[in-house]
């Protein structure tokens, strides 16, 4: 039968074994990189799980400064046509779901969702019928709401003047909810 091999080493002061490059005994290869006291910080094995535990890693770039820094295109998949997160110069970023894209991050910082082209800082997109987004709260109490809020800002940045909608509980009690609508207008910070 086979055994394990050991095909290339390098030896660092004292004899411990700074770079391996071996075998097991069905064959498989393995490259181990390891620091000064002997200890295995980078591993890459042919036929198993592989790892780099000794700083941070860089594609496109000598220094790293995050545990795995890319400069340049980078695709996240699952390497068919199936679903990705993409970033690169000429999309900023886009969520495909089954090879369609769903989410985009335009170079402004506008994001998409069903368009490819966000005209706002939220553009959201329904080509059918039906409910384009929905807003769900846990309040379940006599006059909880769940509301959105629309604000602007005065001119020394304030969140003063805005518009709010908001659905209100008006009995606490399940089969009885009987929420109402509500248009609200802020004055002096207040609804």
């Amino acid at each position: 039968g086979s055994t394990n091999q050991d095909f290339f080493h390098v030896e660092g002061t004292g004899g411990v074994r700074m770079v391996e490059i071996t075998s097991d005994s069905a064959g498989n290869a393995s490259l181990q990189v390891k620091n000064t006291s002997g200890s295995t910080k980078s591993f890459i094995n042919s036929a198993g799980n592989s790892y780099l535990n000794g700083g941070n890693v860089g594609i496109g770039t000598d220094s790293p400064s995050e545990k795995l820094q890319v400069h340049g295109n980078l695709q996240i998949g699952d390497g068919g046509a199936g679903s990705s997160m993409n970033f690169n110069t000429t999309d900023r970023g886009t969520i495909k779901v089954n090879g369609s894209e769903k989410i985009r991050i335009d170079s402004s910082g506008n994001v998409g969702i069903g368009t490819t082209s966000p005209g706002a800082k939220l553009h959201v997109y329904n080509s059918g019928s039906g409910n384009i987004a929905s807003f769900t709260s846990g309040a379940t109490s006599v006059n909880n709401y769940a509301g959105i809020t629309l604000h602007t800002q005065t001119n020394s940045g304030d969140d003063w003047y805005g518009s709010e909608i908001r659905s209100i509980n008006t009995d606490s009690t399940p089969l009885s909810l009987n929420p109402r609508l509500g248009f609200l207008t802020q004055d002096n910070n207040t609804y």
